[in-house]
């Protein structure tokens, strides 16, 4: 399972450097020196992390931060500021706009390795929150179209694969009520379906929760773990808090 993070950072030089540390540290780097190009690809790509300048043209590291916390696809994927303001506030800013971790310019190849050794316990995490397991579970669909019975054939903790027969859209807002295997109480969340498919014998969308009920999430999260546990044993590192490398 190979870890996938996005670079932002204006300066080529510096780019090129971080990605080719982090490429050595067996992650996959995607390099984007325009911020304003990389706001949009937040949007329609999932990261497992996030590593940004904070002084960049056309939109500062802050800003696209907060873009990223706002989006729906890595709203919340660890970001890592890389920055060469040395001023205390500059790293209180970068933590309240959403960072997770601050490393100072000039860059240190050493500090960055291990700032990698760090957060890559943080970045797992995120990684198996979005890997789907197979499921097989009849769900009560509702939306504006009207109400829908549909088959999940896969669920993580941030959505699932619906197959119904029926019209959907990308953007409608959905209300779902289905069943865990070995369950007896009902799930019941609101999403927004992200994806549509047409198949041979229907259609298939991809749905992401946008609310569900502590116990409800929990039980997911149980669920898919025990799953993912079961096909593909991982060791986890802890969470690692809010810091300064």
């Amino acid at each position: 399972m190979r870890l996938r993070v996005l670079v932002v950072e204006d300066d080529e030089p510096s780019l090129k450097l971080i990605c080719t540390i982090i490429a050595a540290a067996g992650i996959e780097a995607r390099g984007e020196s325009d911020s304003l190009c990389a706001a949009a690809r937040v949007e329609i790509e999932k990261f497992d992390g996030i590593f940004l300048d904070l002084t960049m043209p056309g939109l500062d590291g802050l800003e696209l931060a907060r873009r990223i916390r706002k989006s729906a696809t890595n709203s919340t994927t660890p970001i890592a500021v890389i920055s060469g303001r040395t001023e205390r506030h500059a790293e209180k800013n970068a933590f309240a706009a959403g960072a997770h971790f601050f490393l100072s310019k000039p860059l240190d190849c050493t500090k960055l390795s291990r700032l990698l050794k760090v957060i890559a316990g943080s970045l797992l995490r995120e990684n198996l929150r979005n890997q789907p397991v197979p499921i097989c579970t009849p769900v009560s669909c509702l939306a504006l179209t009207g109400q829908y019975t549909c088959v999940s054939s896969q669920i993580s903790e941030q959505g699932m694969i619906l197959e119904y027969d029926g019209m959907l859209l990308r953007g409608d807002s959905v209300q779902l009520s289905f069943r865990l295997p070995a369950s007896d109480k009902k799930v019941e969340a609101t999403g927004i379906i992200r994806s549509v498919k047409r198949t041979g014998a229907g259609q298939k969308a991809g749905c992401r929760f946008v609310s569900l009920s502590s116990n409800a999430r929990l039980a997911v999260r149980a669920f898919v773990t025990s799953e993912q546990l079961l096909h593909r044993p991982v060791n986890l590192a802890p969470l690692e808090p809010v810091q300064r490398i």
